[in-house]
């Protein structure tokens, strides 16, 4: 069970990163 609330927070943790890092340049688009 703790294993898959870390995987779920892991998952979360990339797609916030990939979308912080990725909207700045949609941005200037």
């Amino acid at each position: 069970m703790k294993k898959l609330l870390l995987i779920l927070l892991v998952l979360n943790l990339s797609i916030a990163n990939s979308y912080s890092v990725t909207s700045p340049i949609n941005r200037t688009l």
